[in-house]
């Protein structure tokens, strides 16, 4: 299995032929091996892991039988090319990425000692906007900060290429198949608490009456001080002093950025702007 790297996990089809099977990498051309012998319980259709380790050794798992509903999932991502791993020259720049995130740049400023949050679904692991806000004279201050992912991922790179091809992160009932590498989407480019994590930021000043008065765009380094979910926040509006936010660093911002929303809001009535109510669905698949 020479094809597969070690260390690395593999998502592969099984087709049937001849005597034989042939496996192939999913949303790829690439045939892993020919004819694989004493694959006992592997059946045609057949969707399985390949763990590779060291000194050619492997070991395959089969994930999901053909008539699992989640093989229906990656056969249709393998009809659109779009694969489930990562080439090797993709992570290849995930762990030059690693190793040197950038956050010594002096191109950039610090603003680290702001307490920033994250606020996103209970489930988050990619959690790529943070905000933090402070009363600025009459109105506000608004510190919007997103992970610069444009940083690490530059045009004419593996990883650039990769992005375009599968275009969007794939949400799929149990699993997700990100655009992003994990290590990256999940660590580096994840604005996850406790640690510096580099930003692009939008500062907007907002009057008494919520009419935005400046924006600046500026690149920086933050440290998120929670990763709060929006059921936890609303709870911390129902009774500020009861919840566990309260006395937390980021507690007056929080309060803040509640009244600031309150302006903005008022302003987008006012100017007409249609607000849309919508139910979120949430599904899982149970194997039988």
């Amino acid at each position: 299995m020479k094809d597969v790297n070690a260390g690395s996990v593999v998502v592969a089809l099984c087709r049937k032929d001849g005597s034989g099977l042939i496996i192939r990498e999913a949303g790829s051309s690439r045939e892993l091996s020919m004819y694989l012998e004493n694959l006992s319980g592997i059946e045609d259709g057949d969707i399985l892991l390949i763990r590779a380790g060291d000194s050619d050794k492997f070991s395959i798992e089969k994930r999901y039988t053909h008539r699992h509903v989640i093989n229906r999932f990656i056969r249709e991502l393998d009809r659109l090319h779009v694969r489930i791993n990562y080439p090797p020259e993709v992570m290849r720049e995930a762990d030059r990425i690693i190793l040197s995130p950038g956050m010594d740049d002096k191109d950039i400023e610090d603003y680290t000692a702001l307490p920033f949050v994250t606020i996103d679904n209970d489930g988050s692991r990619d959690l790529d906007q943070a905000v933090y806000v402070e009363r600025d004279g009459p109105g506000y201050r608004i510190w919007y900060a997103i992970a610069d992912a444009s940083y690490y991922v530059k045009p004419g790179s593996a990883l650039f290429s990769e992005s375009l091809k599968r275009g969007a992160s794939f949400y799929l009932p149990s699993f997700t198949v990100p655009m992003l590498p994990p290590e990256l989407s999940e660590g580096i480019i994840s604005l996850n608490p406790d640690v510096k994590r580099r930003s692009l930021l939008f500062i907007m000043k907002i009057d008494g009456r919520g009419i935005c008065l400046s924006t600046e765009i500026k690149r920086g380094v933050i440290i998120s001080r929670g990763k709060l979910s929006y059921s936890g926040v609303q709870e911390f509006y129902d009774d500020p002093a009861a919840g566990s936010f309260h006395g937390r660093e980021f507690e007056p911002s929080l309060l803040m950025l509640q009244e600031a929303g309150r302006l903005l809001a008022g302003q987008s009535a006012e100017r007409g702007v249609i607000s849309f109510e919508r139910n979120e669905l949430e599904a899982a698949i149970e194997s039988s």
